[in-house]
């Protein structure tokens, strides 16, 4: 694992979580020594922790786990919009190997991860207050494409009533509307809506 740099960075920043890790792939390699598997093992073993740094991250870093996961989302959106929904609003029902991801993509993934886990982490989630004003404006402008019943999926995303082809598209549509704002209105509105999935 260590010859990989984003467990290497989180071994530096996260010792005790590193060392559960190894003991729990330990485990897993009794069963299998295919390297991609237990890669896509350890990054869904710290997927809840990834996130909660990737939210105290830096604006920059954000907008760039959201560009990146833009690629996966379309990618997965062509494959099955059931599994986009899921890795979405469930993510921790689909595991990393499953991802329709190239070599480059998957190394651009363990980047940024390593990123995060060297990161200051000293952002803070913003308050409601701040972030719903630019939301409203942001599903405002997304109200020209989506009718108002397509829209309210993203209350209840993995309700069967709601079309997940049309749900994973709009998502797609918000990110990108999302990273188009100043970088620092950018970051506190995704930092808001991760922390609002935990």
């Amino acid at each position: 694992l260590l010859s990989v740099a984003a467990f290497a960075a989180l071994k530096k920043s996260e010792p005790q979580v590193f060392d559960y890790l190894v003991k729990n792939l330990l485990v897993t390699s009794k069963k299998t020594n295919n390297q991609d598997i237990l890669l896509a093992t350890a990054q869904q073993k710290i997927s809840p922790i990834y996130i909660n740094r990737l939210i105290t991250s830096s604006d920059e870093i954000l907008i760039s786990y959201i560009e990146e996961i833009l690629v996966v989302i379309e990618a997965l959106g062509q494959q099955s919009a059931q599994m986009c929904i899921q890795y979405l609003f469930n993510p921790q029902q689909v595991k990393s190997n499953q991802l329709p991801l190239s070599e480059v993509q998957r190394a651009k993934m363990l980047a940024l991860m390593e990123r995060v886990f060297n990161d200051a982490n000293d952002k803070t989630i913003p308050p409601k207050e701040l972030i719903v004003p630019i939301i409203a404006k942001l599903l405002e402008k997304l109200s020209d494409s989506y009718s108002a019943n397509e829209l309210s999926a993203l209350d209840d995303p993995l309700n069967a009533k709601y079309d997940d082809n049309v749900t994973c598209t709009l998502v797609q549509d918000l990110y990108r509307d999302i990273i188009q704002l100043p970088p620092q209105q950018a970051g506190a509105t995704l930092r808001y809506l991760l922390a609002q999935k935990k």
